[in-house]
C-alpha cells in the first residue's frame, strides 16, 4: 500500500506544479484536451518553431486546416510568415513559408516575402490562398511545387481590404469579402477570373466575416449550401440563399453582434462568430445567443465576473482573428488570439446551459436528455477514449449540507468526481505524453428512481453505441433496493414492467406479490427473520442489503435477481455496437459508502459484487483499500446521513484516485509516446 500510493502522490504533486508554471524538462509534452485548451504559442510575442508549448507567434491571424486534418496553417501576421502546426506530431510548430521581410515578393516558399499575412484558405491539391493585409494582395502558395504567386486583382492596384477567404463546396473557387469595396466576389484562383455575387446590399453594406453552412433537404428542395455574412460596421449577421454557383437569393437576418463579427466559422451542426474586445462568442445555430466559457471549477467566465476574459478571449475590435473547425470534431473551434499570441481550441458542449446537475426525470432544463452531463456531440474526437459511467446520485450530486451553498444554482457538474477524473486523466496524459485523450460521460438516476443493477437496461442501453463509448463503468455503491419489483408486474423476461403502471397490482397485499417471484420471497423471508423489512403501502422499500446478503439463501436469490438484467445489458451492448466497431468493455467499480466510523459489512458487499462480475465475465475494480487509505486525509468525504452523498472533498479526492486506479489496473490505454514518465 505504502509504495503503491507514493507514485500517485508524487504524480499529483507534479501535476499541480506544472499547472502553476513549474519549469518543464526537455522531454516531450502532449497537448492537453479538455473544454478549452492551448493548441500552440501563448508565452509572448516572438518567433520560434518547435514544441507547441515553446513555440512563439507574433499576432497569429488566419487559420486553415489541411484536407487530411493533420495540419493547421497559421498566418503569422507580425512575423510575416506562414506557420504550420502538426496535429499528428504533438502540435509541433514549423515555418512553412516566408523569409520574415515586410514586403511582397514571390518565389520559393521560404524565399517569398509577405506583408502582414492575415487570412488563409486551404485549396485542393495542396494549395493555400493567402491575403496580405499590408499590401491588400491575394497570394497563392503551391505546396507541391514550392512556389508562391500573386493573383492580380480584378480592378485597380489591389483587392482592397479583404475580410474573409472561404473555399466554396466544389473546392475550385474562393469567396472573397471586400469590406470597403462593399462586395463579395467568387474568385477562380487558377485563372484569376472573378464574378461579383453581390454588392452594396443594405443588409450588409460592408461584408466582413463569412462562412458556409450545409442546408439539409426540405420542402421538396434538395440539400444545398448557404452563405452566412457578417457586416464590419453595423454588426448585422445574415444568411444568404445561394445556388453554389453565381446566383444569390434572399437575405435572412440571423442576429446582431454588438462588437463586430470579426470571424465566422461553421463546426458541424453549429456556426459561431467571435466579436471584438471582451464580448463573448456567439452561437448562430440552432438558436442565436452568447456562449460563455466555464472554468474547470465550474464558474462562468465573463467580462463582468473575471478579468481573465481579457487574456482568454480578447481579440480586439480592429484585429484580424482566425477560426477553423477542428478536424473530426463537432462543435470544436480552433481560434487565433492575435494579442495573446496563441492558438486555442474551444468546445461548445453547452457548459453553462448544463451547469446545474439534473436527471431526465427532474424539472431542470435538459439540453442533453441522454445523460446527467454536458451536451457532448455524438461524434467522438480523434484519438479519444470515451468512458461512460453508470451510477446513482452519488455520481452527480453533492452533500445536502453543501447543496446550494457553494454554487447558487445547486451542485456543479465540474465539482463531480467524473469531471475531476476527466481533468486528471487529460492533465496527466499531457504531462506523460500519452497519445490518447479522455472524455468521461455520466448517466445517472436517483436511487429512489430505480436500482442501479436494473435501470441501465432501460435508461443506459443506447448511449454506448450512440456516443461511440470505449468502456462502460458501473459505479456500484454498497446498497440496493427492490421497490420496482413490488410496484410493477414482472414480465416474462423476469424484469419489472416499469413503463406501465398497474394500480390494481400495486394495491395487492405484499405477501401476494411475493408469491409471484420466488427469489424475491426468499430475500423477504430472510429480512423478516432478521426484523429489518421496511414496508409501506403494500410495497417493500428496502431489504437492508448490507445485512441480508450475509444470509446464504438470500445471497443466492440476490445473485439471480441481479444477474438477469445485467446479462441483458451486456447482450444489448453487443447487439447494438455498429459493424466495424469494438463492443465497449464493461466493468464494475466497487465503492464503500460512508465516512470514518460508519461501520458496514464491506467484505460481504465486496464479495457479493465480485462474484457477480465473475459470473458475468467482466472486470471488477475494488476501491475499498484505496478509499480507506485516503478518506481520513479528505475528511469529511461524505455527508452525515444515510444517503452518504460525497462532499466537495470527497469528489475532489475520488476523481483523481479513480483515474489513477484505472491506469494502474490497465483498464484504459496509457502508453507514453515519447517515453516521458514522471514516475518510472
Amino acid at each position: 500500500m505504502r509504495n503503491r500510493f507514493l507514485p500517485y502522490l508524487k504524480r499529483l504533486g507534479l501535476a499541480l506544479l506544472f499547472w502553476t508554471g513549474y519549469p518543464s524538462t526537455s522531454a516531450a509534452l502532449s497537448p492537453i484536451s479538455y473544454h478549452y485548451d492551448l493548441v500552440a504559442g501563448g508565452l509572448e510575442a516572438g518567433y520560434r518553431d518547435g514544441p507547441f508549448s515553446q513555440a512563439l507567434f507574433n499576432q497569429p491571424s488566419g487559420l486553415a486546416v489541411s484536407a487530411d486534418g493533420t495540419r493547421l496553417f497559421v498566418a503569422d501576421q507580425g512575423n510575416h510568415r506562414v506557420r504550420v502546426i502538426r496535429f499528428d506530431d504533438r502540435n509541433e510548430v514549423a515555418t512553412l513559408a516566408g523569409d520574415g521581410r515586410d514586403l511582397t515578393a514571390d518565389g520559393s516558399l521560404h524565399s517569398s516575402s509577405f506583408q502582414a499575412p492575415a487570412l488563409l484558405a486551404y485549396l485542393p491539391d495542396e494549395k493555400l490562398a493567402l491575403y496580405d493585409s499590408g499590401s491588400n494582395q491575394i497570394r497563392l502558395l503551391d505546396l507541391k511545387k514550392n512556389r508562391t504567386a500573386t493573383i492580380p486583382p480584378p480592378e485597380g492596384k489591389d483587392w482592397g481590404r479583404v475580410g474573409a477567404l472561404v473555399v466554396d463546396p466544389s473546392g475550385k473557387f474562393l469567396l472573397v469579402t471586400r469590406i470597403d469595396l462593399q462586395s463579395v466576389l467568387r474568385l477562380d484562383p487558377a485563372t484569376g477570373k472573378t464574378v461579383e455575387l453581390f454588392s452594396k446590399r443594405p443588409e450588409v453594406p460592408n461584408p466582413n466575416a463569412l462562412t458556409l453552412e450545409t442546408v439539409p433537404a426540405h420542402d421538396g428542395k434538395p440539400a444545398g449550401v448557404r452563405m452566412v455574412v457578417g457586416d464590419y460596421n453595423n454588426g448585422e449577421i445574415y444568411g444568404v440563399e445561394w445556388d453554389g454557383n453565381t446566383t444569390v437569393g434572399a437575405f435572412r437576418e440571423i442576429g446582431h453582434a454588438p462588437r463586430r463579427p470579426l470571424v465566422l466559422v461553421n463546426c458541424g451542426d453549429r456556426s459561431y462568430t467571435f466579436q471584438g474586445d471582451d464580448y463573448p462568442w456567439l452561437r448562430l445555430e440552432p438558436a442565436f445567443g452568447e456562449v460563455h466559457p466555464e472554468s474547470v471549477s465550474g464558474a462562468e467566465i465573463t467580462a463582468e465576473t473575471s478579468s481573465n476574459l481579457n487574456l482568454f478571449l480578447h481579440v480586439g475590435s480592429q484585429a484580424i482573428a482566425g477560426a477553423a473547425a477542428a478536424p473530426g470534431q463537432d462543435r470544436c473551434v480552433l481560434l487565433s488570439l492575435p494579442y495573446s499570441n496563441a492558438i486555442i481550441s474551444l468546445r461548445d458542449y453547452d457548459d453553462i446551459e448544463d451547469r446545474r446537475v439534473h436527471t431526465p426525470s427532474s424539472d431542470f432544463p435538459v439540453t442533453n436528455p441522454d445523460m446527467v452531463d454536458y451536451g457532448f456531440p455524438t461524434q467522438k474526437p480523434p484519438n479519444t477514449f470515451r468512458l461512460l459511467l453508470l451510477g446513482d446520485s452519488r455520481l452527480f450530486f453533492g452533500s445536502g449540507f453543501e447543496q446550494g451553498k457553494i454554487w447558487p444554482w445547486g451542485f456543479n457538474i465540474q465539482d463531480d468526481f467524473p469531471k475531476k477524473m476527466e481533468m486528471f486523466l487529460n492533465l496527466m496524459g499531457g504531462l506523460e505524453d500519452v497519445p490518447e485523450k479522455f472524455q468521461v460521460l455520466t448517466v445517472g438516476r436517483y436511487r429512489w428512481e430505480c436500482s442501479l443493477f436494473l435501470w441501465p437496461i432501460y435508461w443506459g442501453a443506447e448511449q454506448p453505441a450512440k456516443y461511440d463509448v470505449d468502456m462502460v463503468l458501473m459505479f456500484m455503491p454498497s446498497d440496493i433496493n427492490f421497490q420496482h419489483y413490488t410496484n410493477f408486474k414482472i414480465l416474462g423476461n423476469g424484469l419489472p414492467d416499469i413503463f406501465h403502471s398497474d394500480p390494481e397490482f400495486q394495491l395487492k397485499p405484499l405477501k401476494e406479490k411475493m408469491e409471484l417471484n420466488p427469489d424475491l420471497k426468499t430475500i423477504y423471508d430472510a429480512a423478516l427473520e432478521k426484523g429489518i423489512v421496511n414496508v409501506k403501502d403494500n410495497n417493500w422499500l428496502d431489504s437492508q442489503f448490507n445485512l441480508v446478503v450475509q444470509d446464504p439463501r438470500a445471497r443466492a436469490a440476490y445473485q439471480r435477481l441481479v444477474l438477469t438484467p445485467m446479462r441483458m445489458y451486456l447482450q444489448h451492448l453487443k447487439e447494438t455496437t455498429p459493424k466495424g466497431r469494438r463492443t465497449p468493455e464493461f466493468a464494475m467499480v466497487f465503492f464503500p459508502l460512508g465516512n470514518l466510523g460508519d461501520l458496514q459489512p464491506v467484505e460481504a458487499q465486496r464479495d457479493f459484487w465480485k462474484g457477480i462480475c465473475r459470473e458475468l465475465g467482466v472486470r471488477f475494480l475494488d476501491l475499498t483499500e484505496t478509499w480507506n487509505a485516503v478518506r481520513v486525509t479528505g475528511e469529511p468525504v461524505a455527508e452525515e446521513s444515510f444517503l452518504y452523498h460525497l462532499t466537495n472533498n470527497g469528489h475532489s479526492i475520488l476523481g483523481p484516485v479513480l483515474g489513477y486506479e484505472l491506469i494502474h489496473a490497465g483498464f484504459i490505454p496509457w502508453k507514453p509516446a515519447g517515453g516521458r514518465q514522471i514516475i518510472p
